[in-house]
């Protein structure tokens, strides 16, 4: 055990020169690690894909403006295809939108190579239109509904489905719905949300929710719901969406799915107050806290997007979106709040509680999400 924390308490001048070898091998080219996030705002009229090299803290690739995005809300990243999916929001006022939108993203360059809709006609969903305009709103027509916003999408680990949550769904009671990736077919439902944090099975066919336990009246700083809850793991069914009974985490003890372990250690983002970004490193097997920290306090960013952490390699860096405010809030429209944000992609080392990178991207942006390339 104590070989371990050594191990992970090694210092700043090492994890430094690890991360600069990143993934070596000899058979093939070093791979880094990038970021890519989606900021913009309907009502700006341009929104971008942006690419960000992690260890060197600078723009790496940035996207022509995207058109018919609406408010990009939620990224997915396939590695498979080197496909980013984006989920969007609009509002009454906003201009047309695709609530899915498919790009192809590889070395700085950006295409878009698919978008979908969630609107349904007679209970069925609409067939996605690649390259087509969205359709036009006609306010005049009383039965008229506008597109229903994507609020979040996860990809599949081979990249073949989309696991998708937006407007209205839970009408049809479902709250996910899952569709082929290349075509936008529905290909079922399932009745139980899908989180991006969540660990695959090998096999692709099975879900592991993981959470450690909480007391908030041992932590009152930390200021989220008054609610004390036991750690445990969840297992859901990604074809039927079924749920195995809950195991509860004796003293948060063996963080680990069912079907292997896990060497890295456990990264959690508490959804409470999630404006913090709190953030805790456990080890898996003994439930330790191997460090803990509020992503607003370390650098005085807000978290962006969802929010989500995306975890690199290794356990100990996370990547995340956050933003700052440029100037007083003014409540003039929404437009004049959009015009004073900017965010960041902020490259932070959990273990040591630090700050490693800050890149400068636009404002109203999605999480981050990491690729090696």
């Amino acid at each position: 055990m104590k070989a371990r924390h050594v191990a992970l308490a090694c210092g700043a001048t090492v994890a430094l020169a690890l991360m600069a070898l990143w993934l070596w091998n000899e058979e093939e080219a070093p791979t880094t690690p990038v970021a890519y996030v989606v900021c913009g705002y309907d009502l700006l009229g341009e929104s971008r894909a942006y690419r960000v090299d992690l260890l060197a803290g600078e723009l790496s690739g940035v996207s022509e403006p995207i058109a018919w995005l609406g408010q990009p809300h939620h990224l997915a990243y396939d590695p498979v295809h080197s496909r980013l999916y984006i989920a969007s929001m609009n509002k009454k006022w906003s201009p047309p939108m695709w609530p899915v939108t498919a790009l192809r993203a590889r070395g700085g360059e950006f295409e878009v190579v698919n978008r979908f809709p969630t609107n349904r006609e007679n209970g069925l969903l609409e067939k996605a239109r690649a390259g087509e305009k969205p359709p036009k709103r006609d306010r005049l027509n009383k039965h008229y509904v506008r597109m229903r916003e994507a609020y979040s999408v996860i990809v599949s680990p081979d990249g073949s489905e989309l696991y998708m949550s937006y407007g209205r769904l839970s009408d049809t009671g479902m709250l996910t719905e899952v569709w082929d990736a290349d075509t936008g077919e529905v290909l079922r439902g399932l009745p139980t949300p899908i989180r991006s944090h969540y660990s695959w099975s090998p096999d692709g066919d099975r879900l592991a929710s993981i959470w450690p336990s909480y007391d908030p009246a041992a932590e009152r700083d930390w200021d989220v719901a008054d609610v004390a809850f036991s750690g445990g793991i969840g297992v859901i069914s990604t074809q039927s969406g079924e749920k195995s009974p809950l195991r509860h985490l004796e003293d948060n003890k063996g963080m680990h799915p069912p079907w292997g372990r896990i060497d890295e250690p456990f990264v959690y983002l508490f959804p409470g107050n999630s404006h913090l970004g709190m953030v805790r490193m456990y080890d898996r097997d003994t439930g330790e806290v191997l460090s803990e920290l509020e992503v607003r306090q370390l650098t005085g960013l807000m978290p962006d997007g969802s929010p989500e952490i995306a975890v690199l390699e290794g356990g100990r860096l996370i990547a995340v979106s956050a933003f700052e405010r440029t100037a007083p809030v003014e409540l003039k429209s929404p437009l004049s709040v959009a015009e004073q944000e900017q965010s960041y992609v902020v490259l932070i080392d959990v273990l040591e509680r630090r700050e490693i990178t800050r890149t400068q991207v636009g404002s109203r942006c999605t999480n981050a999400v990491v690729a090696y390339e």
